[in-house]
């Protein structure tokens, strides 16, 4: 997904799995993101129902540019 603003342009990842998302997800993720067709985004959000591991959490924190965001969001019934 794509969010678009005046200025930016955010590449945006969605994942709904029963399990946190491991670093190899947010890993591949910041590969496409330094991928040549991906070059007009400025950064990645990285959105997860169920959260991130451990060392999901500790990749984000230990790579530059930091240009990954992780974010949780659960459901309101």
């Amino acid at each position: 997904m794509e969010l678009q603003g005046e200025i930016d342009c955010i590449a945006i990842q969605e994942k709904n799995h029963k399990m946190k998302c491991s670093a190899a997800q947010v890993q591949k993720f910041q590969e496409y993101l330094e991928l040549t067709l991906a070059s007009k985004f400025k950064s990645g959000r990285f959105i997860s129902v169920n959260g991130f591991s451990k060392p999901a959490i500790a990749h984000v924190e230990s790579e530059l540019p930091n240009n990954i965001y992780l974010e949780s969001y659960s459901r309101v019934c």
